[in-house]
Formats: structure tokens, sequence, C-alpha cells
């Protein structure tokens, strides 16, 4: 059995460290919240609940497609709880449909793709606005062009006025050359301002793929069919009442197959491109990239990859940006459990992006699929896993929202490794001047809390405060809101509280 140690204290804050700890014996933590799962009030066998997911805000949508003619939800955060408001279904609902297999939410407006409704599988998009607590649905989109088979709603985005949808198979350029459209909303009114597609447009390169706006920017994945293609994306920008091409993004590595513009994301003057076959981790390990915009440039950034990479996991295969914080799923990556899936939070500090922390859950199973839909927005993060099983039956599916993901999100370490005893070790780097890991053992199941003090005995943050499993477990801290200074991290849970110090050095 492998035994942990934790490093002794100098003798120096051998009595400071004694009376810290019987301080904060005393102290009543607030509890913070840092992982909800959410499910459909009404489950369904097979649903795909969390086959999309997308959040704004203190709301989140999240698909069903495969519940008889597809659903949506949305949620409501209330306090620390994410509720369910409303369950959405088109008002010409017909058997077979997948309403939900794409969905977006801005504000008060959510869109909900069906890729498969109307006349042989042309496709088409639904508008949903909420007044007060009712969400009811405002506009029905297709493309002036429908033809049998452009699956319209394959991909769907909404930013303030505009959406942006995806039609995967669209055949203008060629057979599934793709495009995307865009709906400009005018009071109660949604009509269709643009077609887009490729200034380079071809068979086979099923652009709009994936699909993604912010104000006056889009962007488009066009992820590639066939072998002799690595995949690219698209950027347009608004010009009154047109949009016109602005860039062309591809990886500066790019290899045929690496599936680049399986997903894409944009905030701002950043966007973030998967590619889910990517093969520097192992074949089909997957990969990210970020680029940024200056002026009417768009340049890589970073290519974002994991620490923990293995052959088949698929990460990039779901993408989100925004602000300083990017969220990317890895469909098949592994946890510990076989193809569970997972999904990684990244940072930008300067002009590096780092890996804050991995997002796994406890009640994993081979195939879930955590991670085949990703969102983020300001302090929260929602993560679909359709595949899971539930009370109902399998692949009911289920979603994932996390907050305070900076300060807290965990993951669970290697399930051989349950260590002997209970324990924290040493933060490192310790010293730190951004950001510092904090790691742990709990040597049976039970409840724990991992929280920040300062030298005044004042809560500081609650890390984690709940149930958790025998095994080893991380935590990440990041330091931008915190002042220079001495703190304690305090561990408590089966009977015990252990301590550690930690320095932040501006």
């Amino acid at each position: 059995m492998r035994t942990y140690k934790t490093n002794s204290i100098g003798s120096t804050f051998s009595t400071l460290m004694i009376l810290i700890v019987v301080l904060l014996i005393n102290i009543s933590a607030a509890i913070a919240q840092s992982e909800t799962k959410i499910n459909a009030d009404n489950p369904w066998r097979f649903a795909y609940f969390g086959y999309s997911v997308s959040i704004s805000g203190d709301y989140a949508v999240v698909g069903a497609y495969s519940k008889y003619s597809g659903s949506a939800y949305i949620f409501i955060r209330e306090g620390d709880n994410w509720n369910q408001q409303a369950e959405l279904i088109a008002d010409d609902a017909a058997e077979g449909n997948q309403f939900g297999v794409s969905v977006s939410i801005s504000g008060d407006y959510a869109v909900i793709g069906d890729r498969s409704n109307d006349d042989d599988d042309t496709g088409s998009a639904y508008i949903f606005v909420r007044d007060g607590t009712d969400w009811t649905q405002q506009a029905k989109l297709t493309a002036d062009d429908a033809e049998e088979g452009d699956w319209f709603g394959y991909s769907v985005s909404i930013s303030g006025d505009y959406s942006i949808i995806g039609a995967v198979y669209d055949d203008d350029s060629g057979s599934s050359s793709g495009s995307a459209y865009i709906f400009a909303r005018d009071g109660v009114d949604w009509t269709q301002q643009a077609k887009l597609t490729a200034d380079d447009a071809a068979s086979g390169e099923v652009f709009g793929y994936s699909v993604s706006i912010s104000d006056d920017y889009a962007v488009i994945g066009a992820s590639g069919l066939t072998s002799r293609d690595s995949g690219s994306a698209y950027i347009f920008v608004q010009n009154g009442d047109g949009w016109t091409q602005q860039a062309k993004l591809t990886a500066d590595d790019a290899a045929v197959e690496d599936r680049f513009g399986c997903s894409v994301s944009i905030s701002g003057d950043y966007a973030i491109v998967g590619a889910s076959q990517d093969d520097d981790g192992g074949g089909s390990s997957g990969s990210a990239y970020i680029f940024v915009r200056d002026g009417e440039d768009w340049t890589q950034q970073a290519k974002l990859t994991v620490d923990d990479a293995e052959a088949g996991d698929r990460f990039g295969y779901s993408v989100s940006i925004s602000g300083d914080n990017a969220v990317i799923g890895a469909l098949f990556g592994h946890n510990g459990v076989e193809y569970a899936g997972s999904a990684y939070i990244f940072v930008i500090e300067g002009d590096d992006w780092t890996q804050q922390v991995k997002l796994t859950t406890d009640d994993a199973t081979r195939e879930d699929a955590f991670g085949r839909s990703v969102s983020i927005s300001g302090d929260y993060a929602i993560v679909g896993v359709p595949f899971a099983g539930g009370d109902i039956g399998p692949s009911e599916g289920s979603a994932y929202i996390y907050n305070q993901f900076e300060n807290g999100i965990e993951w669970r370490g290697d399930l051989a490794d349950f260590p002997g005893e209970f324990f924290i070790s040493e933060a490192y780097p310790n010293p730190f001047n951004s950001t510092t890991t904090i790691t742990y053992g709990l040597p049976g199941p039970g409840g724990v809390s991992l929280q920040l003090y300062n030298l005044s005995g004042q809560l500081i943050n609650t890390l984690f405060e709940g149930n958790r499993q025998a095994g080893i477990y991380s935590a990440n801290l990041v330091g931008k809101n915190l002042a220079s200074g001495l703190y304690f991290v305090r561990l408590e849970g089966a009977g015990q509280v252990v301590a550690r110090k930690i320095m932040l050095i501006r």
C-alpha cells in the first residue's frame, strides 16, 4: 500500500498552527455549492437530456432531442440551486422530430434547433422568449431556400438580436458543402438577413457543423467529412445589413482528419476551435486552438491540450469561451471509468492559457459521454452527460453546473490510490503568485470540507463541502482576487481537522 506523509511544520510555526487550528474548529462555515446535478422533472428513457447545453447568466437550457418529438428545458439559478422553470416544445411537434438537438440561450431569448423537422429533414429552429417565469415560442425559423436533407438547425447560436443557424448538408457548393443563416430580430419578428458560405466552399466541407455568434462577429466550423480534410473555421463580421468573411482559421500544425472545426465558440476578441481527432496525445486524443483578433486579423494564440491526454479522448469535441475562461469537453475522456468523459477549464493569464481544473463526476459509468456538450458564462459552466442512465432507464441523460470553478472545482485521483490516512499535502507551488494546487486524501467515504481562512480566522472561500468517496482529490486556488499574505487551508472530515499554510506573494 502506498504511504502518504505530510511535511512537518517548522518549530517557528508550531504554536501559531495550533492556535489557528483551534480557532478554525470553532468557526461556523458558510456552505458554497461547487457542483449541481440537474435532470428533467419528467425524465424519459433514451431522452438524451444533455445532448446540447447552453448557459447565460442565471439561466441554462438543456436539450433532450430524443424524447418523443424532442424537448428543451430551461433552468433558473435561485441561490445555490438550479431549478427547472419550463419545458419547451415546438408548437408543431411531431413524432420523430429532433427538437433540442442544438440549443443556445442569451438573456431572455433561447433558440432550439430541430435538424429533422419539416419536409424530408430540411430542418428548422425555434425562438423562445421569456416573460417573467413564462417561456413562449416567438418564431419558427426556416431557410428561404430550404431543400431536402439540409439539416438546417444542426447547430444554433444566439446573441442579442441575432441568431445563426447551421445547415450542415446544404449543397450549394457541392454535396454537403454546408451553409449558415443569420436571422435578425425586429420587435417580435425574426427575418433571414444573410446566408453565409465560405469563400472557398467545396464538397464535403460541412460548413455549419458548428456555429457561434457574439455581437457583430460569428464563427462557423467546417470540420470536413473526407480523409483529405483537416478542417477549418471561418470568421464573419457584420457590415450594415450584410455579413462578410473576415478570416479563415486553420491550425498551425494541421493534419488530415483532425476534425478542426467540429466545435467553435466566440466571445469578444477571442475564438476557440476544437479539433477532436488531433493525435498529439495519441490517436484522436484531441486538442483546441485559441485565436485572437487584432483589428481585422485573427492569429493563433495557443494550442490547448491536457496533462493526462490519452488516445481516443476526443478532447475538443465541444468548446465554449467566455471572457478569460474556456471549457472544453473530452467526449470519451478517461477518469477511472472507461469512456465516461471529462471536461477541462482553461484560464488566460497575460497571453498564456493554462489548464485550471479537470471536471468529472463521482457517479460516472462507461460511455456516459460527460462533456459531449459544454457551455460557460461568467462564473458558471455547464456540462452535458446525454447517455447517463437514471431511475427511469438508460440514457435519460443529465447535466452538471459548476460555479466558482476558479477556486475549488475538484477531481478524483486514481481509484487505485486509496490513501491510508486522512491528509492534506503541502500546496504546490508554495509560495505562489497566481495559482496553486492543494491535494488531499480520504481513507473512507464521508462528508468533507476544504476551506480557506486568513490569519484572523475569517473564512475566505469554501473550496468544497459535501460527500466524497475514498480517494485522492485536488483543488486549484486562484489568487487573483486575494491580497498578498499568509493563509491557511483547513480540511475537516471523518472527525479530524488538519491545516496547511500557504503564502500568496504578488
